[in-house]
């Protein structure tokens, strides 16, 4: 019997009631400090860019605040983890017919791979660098294995529902991810060498004036040493159209006066 199964097998042995218990404390409980913990990450990321802001004792205490901070988020997203695991190894097993462990190479180069690049992210960040490309394969990989996870449960229960709560696992611990890079990135803004905006959620939000925006800062960019933020790039647009707009009616202006000679 390897690792994997001794430790599925010990919490098999506890009872389901203390299992329900604990995650709807733990769930509370990150619900409830969930704008501490974003203002910590925030101030971490403040304490990166400015290494001077807090010394001596007073920043061992903050440090101390962050990670106590973090603790139920850090459970709830071993959690998430752990399901959509559970599900990747099945499908390696089941469907792939992978054994001796090598069923495990499923989850080790998706979830693995999207946790290893989260913190890869976070490395760029505190280094001043864009993690842009961190970003990109985070998310990759999280919607592999939010595909994988899927269809594997819905091929084997014919339930949508049970199908889309194991792909949603994949995918809950990366918007954990974003949302805390994001506030990390916010402390240390004007540190960060960034050349694209990063979209994000947007994309799922908004998709049309997102992939608008995108191709507006690409084809039309702006001038040179302008942030590459959000807010940026909807300006952008909106000056692109302003063009466009102004154009259009500088052209009907000149047919007005062509028609009018004749």
């Amino acid at each position: 019997m390897d690792a994997w199964d001794q430790l599925v097998g010990i919490f098999a042995r506890v009872p389901a009631g203390v299992w329900v218990a604990a995650m709807t404390a733990n769930l509370i409980l990150t619900v409830t400090t969930w704008s501490v913990a974003r203002r910590r990450v925030r101030r971490a990321g403040e304490r990166t860019a400015q290494p001077d802001l807090v010394t001596g004792p007073r920043r061992t205490r903050d440090t101390a605040l962050t990670v106590a901070a973090l603790f139920p988020a850090a459970l709830f997203l071993i959690m998430v983890v752990a399901g959509s695991m559970h599900g990747l190894i099945a499908f390696g097993r089941n469907v792939l017919g992978w054994r001796d462990r090598w069923e495990y190479l499923v989850p080790a180069t998706l979830d693995g791979v999207s946790v290893a690049f989260a913190f890869l992210a976070f490395r760029a960040v505190r280094r001043g660098k864009a993690p842009d490309r961190c970003y990109r394969v985070v998310w990759g990989a999280a919607g592999a294995s939010a595909s994988i996870n899927f269809s594997y449960e819905f091929d084997e229960s014919g339930n949508v529902l049970a199908g889309g709560y194991v792909g949603l696992l994949s995918v809950l611990g990366m918007v954990m991810f974003h949302e805390f890079l994001s506030q990390f990135e916010d402390g240390v803004d004007s540190h960060i060498r960034r050349e694209n905006p990063k979209f994000g959620l947007r994309w799922v939000t908004w998709p049309t004036n997102t992939l608008l925006a995108a191709i507006a800062w690409r084809n039309h960019p702006p001038v040179e040493g302008t942030p590459g933020t959000v807010a940026a790039a909807v300006a952008n647009l909106n000056r692109v159209r302003e063009m466009k707009r102004a154009a259009v009616s500088h052209g009907h202006g000149d047919e007005h006066v062509s028609i009018a000679r004749e």
